[in-house]
């Protein structure tokens, strides 16, 4: 089972405990921060959220805050002269660790009669 969360402007693709690095966020590491899912499920089971899928709620730990590595860059002018500039943009890295799975009664049991660890068998 995935989720497809959003924040910082841009959507993931997660599945439990999976590690990404998003748009920075305020938080400090070792707080937990929930993010807004707009679908959730697998192939026929998915639920699409209008905006988002109601009940459904993924929370992170932020694990650190770091940045990328530098990108330059190079731009030329007709007199001669050169101009280098360089941006490391910061990154947070947030582990997906709680799942709150909104779905049907039927979906629901068939969710509870799966063990945990193979429900998330291919987290990474």
């Amino acid at each position: 089972m995935y989720a497809v969360i959003r924040t910082g402007g841009k959507q993931y693709r997660v599945k439990q405990g999976d590690l990404l690095k998003v748009e920075k966020l305020e938080q400090p590491v070792g707080a937990t921060v929930a993010l807004e899912v707009l679908a959730v499920g697998e192939g026929e089971g998915i639920q699409i959220g209008t905006p988002t899928v109601g009940g459904a709620k993924v929370e992170a730990e932020v694990l650190s805050h770091g940045k990328h590595r530098k990108l330059w860059h190079f731009r030329t002018q007709e007199e001669g002269w050169d101009r280098i500039r360089g941006h490391r943009q910061p990154y947070t890295e947030p582990s997906s660790g709680r799942w709150v799975p909104a779905c049907t009664p039927a979906a629901a049991s068939a969710w509870a009669a799966t063990s945990p660890s193979t429900r998330w068998l291919r987290a990474r």
